[in-house]
């Protein structure tokens, strides 16, 4: 992560718009974590990404994680990471559970076979930060997996966290285009240079800081609402 508040940083973004810092403005702080859950959406950054273990019981074809449900996360999910990873013992290899979408997956439990999963599906839960995990099989035996995830740190900052991002002076910039979007207009010379220079910031700070090998990583782009 940086090291600035977000205070702080709304402080600097404002003034490279030409508009005067509010404390009591809230917008600022808004378009700070929209444009940070927009970021984290785009790229794997390492930063915000975790590994559950989870032991899914005989009989089992579903797994919630997140916000709400009973395994072991409370952050904010916003996407599963694939291939998932079913776990033996130290002398076996782990086996891989492939990403399919939940639209062409059998919905019904009387209809889904027995047997240890390669396929699994998944959908946010009312966009709350929660994810359904739906599996192509039910398991006959409990198994352990390694499920991996990226979340958003964001959801609840107050001015004074520090985000997770690593770039002060990226984010510096993603506030002040907003804050000259709001003031002049998005199609204004100011809004526009403030935006080319974020762009630009953006992409040099996944050079230098995101996992170059993103093809390998599976990433569902519009998961399913349930």
């Amino acid at each position: 992560m940086g090291v600035k508040t977000c205070e702080e940083l709304i402080r600097r973004g404002v003034y490279l718009a030409g508009v005067t810092y509010k404390a009591a403005d809230t917008k600022p702080l808004t378009d700070l974590k929209t444009w940070l859950r927009s970021v984290a959406l785009g790229w794997p950054w390492p930063d915000i990404m975790g590994t559950e273990i989870v032991t899914l019981a005989a009989g089992d074809y579903r797994v919630g994680l997140g916000l709400g449900e009973d395994w072991a996360t409370s952050r904010y999910l916003q996407r599963i990471d694939f291939p998932l990873m079913i776990l033996y013992d130290e002398n076996t290899l782990p086996d891989k559970v492939l990403q399919q979408g939940t639209g062409s997956m059998v919905q019904d439990e009387a209809y889904i076979p027995e047997g240890i999963p390669d396929r699994a599906g998944y959908a946010r839960i009312d966009n709350g930060g929660a994810i359904i995990i739906i599996f192509n099989r039910k398991l006959k035996t409990a198994l352990t997996m390694q499920i991996g995830y990226q979340y958003d740190p964001a959801v609840d900052y107050e001015l004074d966290d520090v985000p997770w991002y690593v770039n002060d002076d990226t984010m510096e910039y993603a506030i002040a285009w907003k804050a000259a979007e709001a003031k002049d207009g998005p199609t204004a010379a100011n809004t526009l240079k403030l935006e080319e220079a974020l762009s630009t910031k953006l992409r040099n700070d996944k050079i230098k800081i995101g996992i170059i090998d993103s093809f390998t990583l599976k990433m569902n782009r519009k998961p399913q609402l349930t």
